[in-house]
């Protein structure tokens, strides 16, 4: 198991603190232990996660006792036990799923009882129990984050911060849930994670994206146990999920309405927004969450996009079989205006916005469609931008705080086109909003990368040859923020993925680079070649924007009264889809099949 800089700090104070046995953390038999004293088990449960030390790490063996020593090996028993088998073994301690199965590999000792056992290990990985979790994050912490605050805290000291939150937490706790379609690499899916949710499903059919996934679930607490799911988006079965997802997530595949793509649109078989719909219909979640590109904007595209807020809107009146889109958004239209409806109701809104105006350092417009479920009384709120433009002029040509902040001298010579608008601000004073992060910012103590070998600190940071500049793309510049980074369909694009030095020389950015423009943090790694890897980058959304978002969902869904049936859609007012009418009439003989009603 490789370790990060944080972990690795964690483990020294604890070696530190630990004085052989008398500051063991043990559980034995359901009962927790710091030395002597008695602990709750679920406090235990949550040290571990909150260290990440040992769930991928140490010599393991039997079930019935298991300890974090002064040298931070998880021990369980005297015997040895594979890392991945020993996951299992914490999750039959909490849950009992595979007691008797890893006694009976006790008693054998045979290889063929241990291969069994790591498969059925496997098998339950994505079915991990998450209450611990669960509480954690209710009670606002996050795996490490109990540590960034005094890494140097004695155990016992933790103990207690753990189980003062635990049980705080345990009063006003809300768990909100989520399911992510065409999660990629993970960039919306780690912003969600970290503004609280707990992902129920990941679904991504790329085999690349779902290998990055699983290199950091053996690395990364906050996505160690989410429950991937690597196949096609149109093959899943949302159904046993239904009313208990707070928010589906989708970073619909941007191909069909990109400025650079083909422009099929709706005609495109890429266009995934109907399995977005499907998903809606058989998920009824309180909240949507749909990213694509800029594009969708565009004139030749409008009526389909408000085709996707009509259906966002009104999701149980579907598609007939052979009805064209054109037919059946004038149904709802019909539908909408005359106030009768089928089944639940949602209040839509779509939003332009540019990732630079929330400090991700990278000129990146996306829209985002926002649909909440009518009957929770809340209303979402459009992002207010947090950066500007304005800002880091000020800071570049006005006060020079932002050459200072970099060690480098004040140029003299302000750019001719920005004169007037530079005297502008000198004279309206600093903007109130922080300033744009630019390529200087995000690159900031990355080392220069040597062609063709991989940094020794920095994973996925390696220099790659060939970058040249032409007319229109001429990389990005060290002193703004990136030009948007694109995935290509064909290798990598050059000028909106190069970096361009003052004296005009351009290079490709590298992989970390990328991510790093993107907000992922440094820890997380990719699996693939170069060129693989600028793809998974390029087609995610910024973390840091998925955080923001992400924030604004939970704090909406909030708003909703304890008191308030939140589960419950409304009754069918008005005339389903045939398709929804077969697909009741399926439902209450009890015999709907895995695709009725796809």
């Amino acid at each position: 198991m490789i370790l990060t800089k944080r972990q690795r700090a964690v483990l020294s104070a604890m070696a530190a603190d630990l004085d052989g046995d008398a500051g063991e953390l043990v559980y034995e038999r359901g009962r927790g232990y710091l030395g002597d004293e008695p602990v709750a088990a679920r406090t235990v449960f949550a040290l571990l996660r909150l260290c990440a030390i040992s769930l991928r790490g140490g010599e393991i063996g039997g079930l019935e006792r298991y300890r974090i020593s002064s040298t931070g090996r998880a021990l369980l028993g005297e015997d040895g036990m594979t890392a991945d088998v020993f996951c299992g073994c914490k999750t039959a301690v909490q849950t009992g799923t595979i007691n008797g199965f890893a006694c009976q590999w006790h008693r054998e000792r045979n290889q063929a009882a241990l291969d069994a056992a790591r498969a059925e290990v496997e098998r339950l990985r994505s079915q991990v129990d998450r209450r611990v979790d669960a509480e954690l994050r209710a009670a606002g912490i996050h795996p490490l984050r109990l540590w960034e605050s005094d890494v140097t805290a004695d155990l016992s000291g933790c103990v207690g911060r753990v189980e003062t939150a635990l049980a705080h937490g345990e009063a006003r706790a809300q768990r909100f849930t989520s399911i992510e379609m065409f999660t990629g690499a993970g960039g919306l899916a780690l912003g969600l994670a970290e503004a609280g949710f707990d992902h129920l499903a990941i679904i991504e059919w790329d085999k690349h994206a779902c290998a990055s996934i699983r290199r950091n679930q053996r690395a990364l607490p906050h996505v160690a146990f989410w429950p991937l799911y690597e196949m096609d988006v149109r093959r899943f079965d949302f159904k046993p999920y239904a009313e208990r997802t707070s928010l589906l997530a989708a970073g619909v595949p941007c191909q069909p309405f990109s400025l650079a793509g083909k422009h099929a649109g709706s005609r495109d078989d890429r266009n995934m927004f109907p399995e977005v719909m499907r998903a809606v219909r058989e998920l009824r979640p309180r909240m949507v969450l749909v990213e694509n590109v800029k594009g969708l904007l565009r004139p030749g595209f409008r009526p389909y996009f408000e085709y996707i807020l009509l259906q966002l809107e009104m999701p149980d009146t579907g598609l007939d079989e052979g009805e064209a889109w054109e037919s059946h958004k004038a149904r709802l239209l019909r539908e909408r205006d005359s106030g009768r409806s089928y089944g639940v109701r949602y209040d839509t809104t779509a939003q332009l916005i540019n990732c630079a105006d929330y400090g991700v350092p990278q000129v990146r417009e996306r829209v985002f469609f926002v649909a909440v479920r009518r009957d929770l009384g809340i209303r979402w709120s459009p992002l207010v931008p947090t950066h500007s433009a304005d800002a880091l002029l000020y800071a570049q040509w006005v006060d020079g705080s932002y050459w200072q902040e970099h060690g480098l001298p004040v140029p003299k010579i302000i750019p001719a086109e920005l004169r007037n608008r530079v005297r502008a601000l000198a004279l309206t004073g600093r903007p109130i909003t922080a300033r744009w992060r630019t390529v200087r910012d995000a690159l900031r103590g990355l080392p220069v990368p040597a062609w063709g070998q991989e940094d020794p600190e920095y994973t996925n940071h390696v220099g790659n040859p060939g970058a040249r500049a032409y007319p229109g793309h001429d990389g990005s510049p060290y002193y703004w923020p990136a030009k948007t980074l694109k995935a290509g369909v064909h290798g990598v694009p050059g000028g909106e993925n190069m970096l361009r030095h003052a004296n005009g020389r351009v290079r490709y950015f590298t992989a970390r680079e990328a991510a790093r423009v993107q907000t992922f943090p440094d820890a997380y790694r990719f699996s693939g070649a170069w060129g693989e890897c600028m793809r998974q980058v390029g087609n995610a959304v910024p973390v840091r924007v998925g955080g923001i978002i992400g924030a604004a969902a939970r704090a909406a869904l909030a708003r909703v009264t304890s008191g308030a049936d939140t589960t419950r859609p409304t009754e069918p007012t008005g005339r389903p889809s045939a398709r929804s009418r077969a697909s009741d009439r399926q439902t209450r003989s009890g015999s709907t099949s895995a695709d009725s009603g796809r």
